[in-house]
């Protein structure tokens, strides 16, 4: 096989045309009313630099196993096989679409270029949608040009792809490959199922915001206990309101206990540990108003307005701020702040991570965060991009993703890899991955609906405007509206 890399080729213009005209007629249109609700799905980007271990783990020996593990070339299937090229094809082109984050982009071309020198008969380009990837994605699946592979995650949405049947199933081709599958999580594996079916391969991901990082000085410096792997939710509430200082004596707080993040993938963590969840199990049924979802809603408003352990609805950038400046003991966040609070620790301080706490009944919160490249069932050559995807997916490229973009690979041999297995900032997140739920999904396909009705209700309990029981009461009503609708498909 032969992989090259290009560079971006920009959406024609009138392809953006389409999608607004499109959009402005989502009600006499169904192609309209898919792009509406779609086109708004956010996709977040992040830097990644980790500093000593993981910048070495990247190149030590990197590049002879990867070959080593290059899988060998499929023996040509039939030709009357779904979706697969004919034996006497002398090139298969196959195009993938990704987002323009610098890290991510340089190391699949670099991985491409190791696919390169191993495989013959598929030419695989890479291609870079620098800006409005959601909605030119779907502007190119009106158009024709959508390529055949995307990247995308679990948690930004399935089945609002899959209701629509726009993304291959990939069980045949596992079958046809023997390719095994207990190799992944089981969380994220099954992340990628939609009713049963195999969409995608976990590539990378994480579990959320299922990791406490802290500074152990600072818990000195207050004569607070290290928090422990054994730590509860009410030890790091007891713990925040004392590392909660006012260290410039004006009568206001300026150096703080903890930080969560303020909006619903965040929240995830505190509602799944005190045994709540959003959905029920197939995402017909919300299941906001049961009393673990309540509680993990109680605790972040009692944090916020009882322990006043952090200032209300501070964002990522204020995180950064104030664990810069020595001023945040602890976060409540996920595996990527090794590229982010790791980097900017200050000078006499140490960054360092447990798992997150544990509920009421043992449990860690998190959720499958899983980062994956479906493959568009309009696809010419399938199963020519399922060779790709695999190799994306495979041990070692797991392993080393872990320097280079700052996420792991969600196989249990990556974990089990001795240049992981005693990496402090990566293993605690492996102690809850392997617990935690996929993301919930709603069985209609209206992700972007449920993600905007719940915004504003979240707001109104950080605010404390509306009490967790009746925020939780009311995100209960408005998101089982939502789950009552059809399918996008039949809207």
């Amino acid at each position: 096989m032969v992989v090259t890399i290009c560079h971006n080729a920009p959406l024609p213009s009138c392809l953006y045309g389409a999608v607004a005209e499109l959009q402005g007629s989502a009600s006499s249109n169904p192609l309209g009313a898919v792009l509406a609700r779609v086109s708004g799905d956010a996709m977040n980007t992040k830097r990644m630099s980790r500093r000593g271990f993981l910048r070495g783990l990247a190149g030590i020996g990197a590049a002879s196993a990867l070959v080593a593990c290059v899988p060998a070339a499929p023996a040509a299937p039939s030709d009357d096989a779904a979706g697969m090229a004919p034996a006497d094809e002398a090139v298969v082109e196959i195009v993938m679409f990704d987002r323009n984050v610098v890290q991510d982009l340089e190391y699949r071309k670099e991985l491409a270029e190791r696919f390169n020198a191993e495989q013959e008969g598929i030419q695989v380009t890479v291609d870079v949608i620098p800006q409005g990837y959601d909605q030119t994605i779907m502007a190119r699946i009106a158009g024709g040009t959508a390529g055949d592979a995307f990247r995308h995650a679990s948690h930004f949405g399935m089945s609002k792809f899959t209701t629509r049947g726009l993304l291959q199933e990939l069980d045949e081709f596992v079958a046809l490959d023997g390719y095994d599958l207990s190799v992944f999580i089981e969380g994220p594996l099954s992340s990628n199922r939609v009713n049963g079916k195999l969409f995608a391969l976990p590539v990378n991901g994480h579990a959320g915001h299922a990791g406490l990082y802290f500074a152990p000085e600072i818990f000195a410096d207050a004569g607070v206990d290290l928090p422990t792997e054994d730590w509860t939710y009410d030890d790091l509430r007891d713990a925040a309101a004392k590392l909660t200082r006012d260290t410039d004596d004006d009568g206001k707080s300026d150096s703080w206990g903890i930080w969560f993040g303020a909006w619903y993938q965040a929240n995830l963590t505190l509602v799944s540990a005190h045994d709540g969840w959003p959905l029920n199990e197939d995402g017909s049924q919300a299941t906001w108003a049961e009393p673990g979802a309540v509680a993990g809603m109680q605790w972040i408003q009692d944090m916020y307005h009882e322990v006043e352990a952090l200032p209300v609805m501070a964002d990522s950038a204020a995180k950064q701020q104030l664990w810069s400046s020595g001023k945040l003991a602890t976060a409540l966040s996920g595996v990527w702040e090794g590229a982010y609070l790791g980097d900017i620790t200050p000078e006499g301080l140490t960054f360092s991570l447990v798992p997150g706490p544990k509920g009421p009944t043992g449990k860690r919160g998190g959720f499958a965060g899983c980062n994956n490249f479906p493959i568009w069932s309009s696809s010419e050559h399938p199963y020519e991009t399922f060779q790709w995807i695999k190799y994306l997916s495979s041990q070692e490229v797991g392993v080393e993703g872990i320097g280079r973009i700052g996420e792991p690979g969600l196989r249990y041999d990556v974990f089990e890899d001795p240049r992981v297995a005693n990496d402090p900032l990566i293993i605690p997140h492996f102690q809850v991955l392997k617990d935690v739920k996929p993301f919930p999904a709603p069985h209609n396909g209206r992700d972007s609906e449920v993600i905007q009705a719940t915004a504003p209700l979240l707001e109104g309990i950080y605010l404390n405007e509306l009490s967790a029981q009746e925020g939780c009461e009311r995100l209960q009503e408005a998101i089982q509206e939502i789950l009552d609708m059809p399918p996008v498909e039949a809207a």
